[in-house]
């Protein structure tokens, strides 16, 4: 069917009264203004849209609803087989917006295209997709895309059940245009990118595939002219599930709630003043990685509610950013790498068990350009793992932690020193690695400020001029290694308890 100006269309594939309707197809072509349309499927392997024949609106604001019931359906099935270009709103609407809901089994969006050109007064494309209560269903590609001058772009999506997929949602603009928002909820077991039935961590893992962000991927990007204030929000919720968060642009901003075990999540940023906020992480054996390129940028770790076996990498490669890291649990594997200049980072742990790694690298840097570390620690036993290797030191802590070398050309992505298996660098300086290369760095360590802390164990190099390092202990049977590299450096250490050992070479 083709319409031009204001026009309707209704497809209802169940009649009131009849039986359940299968294998039904549904496809309508609207160009004009105003268009609005509307396909209820009711039954099982029912399709709307497919390249060939697709669901297709054009025009002065577009709105479409789709709905299907029952299991082994499809939407959009290939090739744009879904597909809105608004030319214009009008009063503020929207140019495309679209609802789909799809309920039961093994449904699917193939390709969703939202497209606008030319000039919208309010938000450009706005979609909402409901995959609810069932399993096995999947989400293809959505494309949400403004051309110059147009609005940003909103999605709400909410998939719930077991084996749900989105392989890739993305927004794309210019700086000149409006802001991108998603809104990601997913709830339910082995949920994200397709990885059967493994009981581990999605198939990002390891530090979050050291973080190129993949898996079910989220997309904010931009042109050269680089996209702005893009937001992406993500609450999972279950086990096994695995996502990852690309933003390319200035002022963009990632937030995640994660609750769950064997979870996996990746966010990556490029461009400056970008923000990554994970907090409320609950659940074990959760494998998270972030990771920033550019200036000026911020993220920050929360995992609570004593979550344990976590490994979380943070990298950031730039000048002026900052990274915070806090994590209440034990067993849990936590790292920050950052270079260029002018960064600051700050890890709290409370537990016991945990391994704890930071470096950063000012590239040979001039004092006044130099980097910040805040390390603070309360429990026993951390950097000190017996089954997962590292648990060397003492005597003199281990003559300065045999006298140290690292590069392995420091490190960075979101490593978290791959788990601390061999390859740390090219050399030791291990439990607890604390690396601060270059010039005017400064660094302090405290153990036990809350309680006393027994059995933890930390190394500490500062290579370069004009470092300086403070560190204070509190309780028994803890090792400190410090080794400074160069002229004008500076170590004082406070230690409170019985069969300490403290060693600095300088």
């Amino acid at each position: 069917m083709n319409n031009v100006a204001p026009s309707v269309i209704i497809a209802m594939l169940l009649l009131p009264g009849r039986a359940l309707a299968d294998d039904n197809f549904g496809n309508f072509v609207q160009d004009g203004t105003a268009n609005q349309g509307s396909v209820i499927q009711t039954g099982t392997g029912n399709q709307a849209g497919t390249a060939t024949l697709p669901v297709h609106q054009t025009g002065v604001f577009d709105s479409l609803t789709l709905t299907q019931s029952g299991d082994d359906n499809t939407i959009g099935l290939d090739g744009q087989g879904l597909l809105q270009f608004g030319t214009a709103s009008t009063d503020g609407t929207a140019a495309n917006s679209a609802i789909i809901i799809q309920n039961s089994n093994g449904n699917s969006i193939g390709e969703l295209v939202q497209t606008t050109g030319a000039v919208h007064a309010s938000t450009a494309n706005i979609l909402t997709v409901t995959q609810d209560d069932r399993d096995d269903n999947v989400i293809g590609s959505i494309q949400q895309v403004t051309e110059s001058n147009a609005a940003g772009n909103f999605a709400d999506i909410v998939q719930t059940g077991t084996h749900n997929r989105l392989d890739v949602l993305s927004q794309h603009s210019t700086s000149n245009e409006g802001i991108n928002r998603v809104i990601f909820n997913a709830s339910g077991d082995y949920n994200g990118a397709d990885h059967g039935l493994s009981t581990s961590a999605g198939t990002l893992a390891i530090v979050a595939r050291s973080t190129g962000a993949q898996a079910s991927h989220i997309i904010q990007d931009s042109d050269g002219s680089g996209g702005a204030n893009n937001d992406a929000q993500l609450f999972i919720t279950g086990h096994y599930n695995g996502y990852g968060i690309t933003q390319l642009g200035t002022d963009n901003s990632v937030g995640s709630i994660i609750t769950g075990l064997d979870n996996s999540f990746a966010s990556y940023q490029h461009g400056e003043h970008n923000q990554i906020t994970s907090g409320n992480i609950a659940g074990d054996d959760n494998d998270m990685g972030l990771r920033q390129f550019g200036t000026a940028n911020a993220m920050a770790a929360n995992l609570q509610w004593s979550s344990s076996f976590n490994e979380v990498g943070i990298g950031e490669d730039g000048d002026t950013d900052t990274a915070d890291l806090t994590a209440k649990g034990n067993h849990g594997v936590y790292g920050i790498g950052q270079i260029g200049r002018g960064h600051s980072a700050t890890l709290a742990i409370n537990g016991n068990s945990n391994i704890v790694i930071a470096i950063q690298a000012n590239d040979g840097h001039l004092a006044d350009a130099g980097n910040t570390l805040v390390v603070s620690v309360t429990g026993d036993g951390n950097n000190a793992l017996v089954d997962n290797t590292p648990q060397n030191f003492s005597g003199p802590a281990l003559t300065v932690a045999a006298a140290a070398a690292i590069p392995g050309s420091l490190l960075l992505a979101p490593d978290a020193s791959l788990m601390v298996g061999p390859g740390i660098g090219d050399a030791p300086l291990i439990p607890g690695m604390l690396v601060q290369w270059g010039d005017g760095n400064s660094m302090t360590i405290t153990v036990g400020a809350a309680t006393p802390s027994n059995g933890n164990a930390f190394a500490a190099l500062q290579k370069g001029n004009g470092n300086i390092l403070t560190a204070s202990i509190n309780g028994n049977s803890n090792q400190l290694a410090v080794l400074q590299i160069g002229n004008s450096n500076s170590a004082a250490s406070e230690i409170d308890g019985s069969g300490n050992i403290v060693a600095i070479s300088q």
